[in-house]
């Protein structure tokens, strides 16, 4: 598990730096209606076209380390979230909403870097360190996914597409396609909220009771003899999902 979380330390932190490099002289990273006008002869320059396949690529994979890894309470929510990104981002290639899913993956990673950078520190025990990273991350987490993400990538799905006034885009707006990859967005937003509610938890009993305890780790079998076992295994690895992080006090 330590080489596994270590992995994608280096490969989310890549992800989060090279997207803010790909994007910075788009003139839509600044200014979301732009991913509307002029579609669909928007071309697809190679930064995007590998950007969009390397992490296609990584949402599969960590698709696949959900049926091996430990079963949690959201281990639902986690295969949901993770159906509906690639579902997005099949989407947004195959009707050419590139620009809009770039940022939308751009938005996502600038908290993922920041977690996957705690999950090491305490590997490392560096508990200081894991706590200030974590919140740092939580700041990030809020400001991305429960600020930004609505009111400037939904707020142009919802209302500056209807904005623009273009023959194909006004066509686009009527077909099914745009309808599926809105409610997508939107559920992807519901699960925002649900994390976040994690995330807060964690940190108010970290200041309550000066530990974090990782109140998914609960196995979903009745047994609770199988229950404990399987915490007590969680708790030694401190393994981490989706902005929490299990955190003993060191002796």
């Amino acid at each position: 598990m330590p080489v596994f979380i270590s992995w994608n330390c280096v490969i989310l932190s890549i992800f989060g730096v090279y997207g803010v490099y790909a994007l910075w002289d788009k003139p839509w990273f600044s200014k979301a209606m732009h991913c509307w006008i002029g579609w669909p002869n928007h071309h697809v320059t190679m930064d995007m076209y590998w950007y969009y396949l390397i992490e296609l690529g990584f949402y599969w994979s960590t698709m696949f380390m959900i049926t091996v890894d430990h079963k949690r309470k959201d281990s639902t929510e986690m295969t949901i979230h993770h159906l509906i990104t690639i579902s997005l981002l099949l989407f947004s290639w195959c009707n050419n909403f590139i620009r809009f899913g770039a940022l939308v993956l751009v938005v996502h990673d600038a908290a993922d870097s920041l977690l996957a950078a705690a999950k090491m520190s305490k590997y490392c025990e560096k508990e200081r360190l894991t706590e200030c990273i974590y919140y740092v991350f939580m700041v990030v987490w809020v400001s991305t996914r429960l600020i930004i993400f609505p009111y400037v990538l939904l707020y142009s799905t919802d209302f500056e597409i209807f904005q623009v006034d273009e023959p194909m885009i006004t066509l686009v707006r009527q077909c099914w396609q745009y309808k599926i990859f809105n409610v997508l967005l939107h559920m992807l937003l519901i699960l925002h909220f649900f994390w976040t509610y994690i995330i807060m938890k964690a940190a108010y009993l970290q200041i309550k009771q000066g530990e974090i305890k990782d109140i998914r780790s609960d196995s979903e079998e009745g047994n609770s003899e199988g229950g404990e076992k399987i915490e007590d295994e969680i708790n030694r690895n401190s393994d981490t999902n989706n902005g929490y992080i299990s955190q003993n006090n060191v002796k």
